[in-house]
């Protein structure tokens, strides 16, 4: 696949995880990751406790490469529910 074409969604896959590949004349020519992936943080700012609400965000970054808003209370070690669609947070494990 084009390495242009994977910069979009290099960051979503994950090893064992399904993927679709299109194809056009026996070349891939794209890949797109399932909607949702289960992502681990590797940095962020220090965890927040008695943010429950979630009203606030800030930026980690994934195992991965990717940076997600994530709600505050979020620590790194954890794994998160990332959209792969919208990039955003979705929920923890």
């Amino acid at each position: 696949v084009n390495d242009n074409a994977m910069d979009d969604v290099r960051g979503y896959l994950v090893e064992q995880d399904m993927c679709v590949v299109t194809l056009w004349n026996d070349n891939p020519i794209s890949v797109t990751p399932p909607n949702h992936v289960m992502l681990e943080v590797v940095d962020t700012d220090p965890g927040l406790k008695g943010d429950t609400a979630g009203t606030g965000g800030k930026p980690a970054t994934m195992n991965t490469g990717v940076v997600v808003q994530v709600p505050l209370f979020i620590s790194i070690g954890e794994k998160v529910k990332v959209d792969t669609r919208t990039n955003e947070y979705a929920g923890r494990t």
